[in-house]
């Protein structure tokens, strides 16, 4: 399957991801930390890759985090709360001279559909942990991107969700899924990878990573070896 750029439809910014400005304001917070609470030292400085619009750097913040918020769009970051300290860049090429006790991966990211990207954004956080910290990270379930068809899709967000399109190639799918509001409606268009556990294991220690801890089908912790 050729891997499309990922592309996005709807109102106001839309971000080289195809991630819609507007749409992500309007994402709730749905419980992460508390699920991570765990494995995430209270008050510990915590570097966010791929933060958006801040859904989750505010209740971080809330917890008592320094954050180091980095996202490669502008636009989202303008809605960042002012108390993280914010970096505008591509997290592949990140590099920032120090490390953090936490570095938080999510909105899964881990399964972009190149090889290469994803050892490149593993390597990201590998080189901004410190000794002792963890990387937290969230996948597709690979059980429901086994199992997804077009159709709607439950939401507890207040959004309708619906899935258009699904087309798979191995381990490859291509995806199209429309967002509606009341404020509007949006469509995501992206390529994604399926990764097992034993693929997440193997990417991990080929960026210097010990075995995942998983903490449900999509939340994982991981330390340097």
């Amino acid at each position: 399957m050729h891997i499309e750029p990922p592309r996005g439809e709807g109102r106001g910014a839309i971000t080289q991801d195809g991630c819609a400005v507007e749409l992500y304001l309007e994402m709730p917070y749905r419980g992460e930390l508390e699920l991570l609470a765990a494995h995430l030292p209270p008050g510990c400085p915590v570097l966010e890759l791929g933060c958006g619009a801040g859904r989750l750097t505010r209740p971080l913040l809330d917890k008592g985090h320094a954050v180091t918020a980095v996202d490669n769009s502008p636009d989202m970051l303008q809605h960042v709360p002012g108390a993280a300290e914010k970096v505008c860049g591509d997290i592949e090429r990140l590099e920032l001279g120090r490390t953090f006790d936490a570095v938080l991966l999510a909105s899964n990211l881990i399964n972009v559909a190149d090889d290469a990207g994803r050892r490149a954004l593993l390597d990201a956080c590998r080189r901004h942990l410190s000794p002792r910290g963890v990387l937290l990270f969230q996948r597709f379930d690979a059980a429901w991107m086994r199992e997804v068809e077009p159709g709607s899709f439950p939401s507890k967000s207040g959004m309708d969700i619906a899935i258009d399109r699904v087309e798979r190639a191995g381990s490859l799918i291509r995806m199209s899924i429309r967002y509606r509001t009341a404020r509007g409606e949006w469509a995501h268009h992206f390529t994604a990878r399926l990764l097992d556990d034993a693929d997440i294991e193997v990417a991990l220690r080929e960026a210097g990573f010990g075995a995942p801890g998983w903490i449900d089908a999509r939340w994982a912790a991981a330390r340097p070896l």
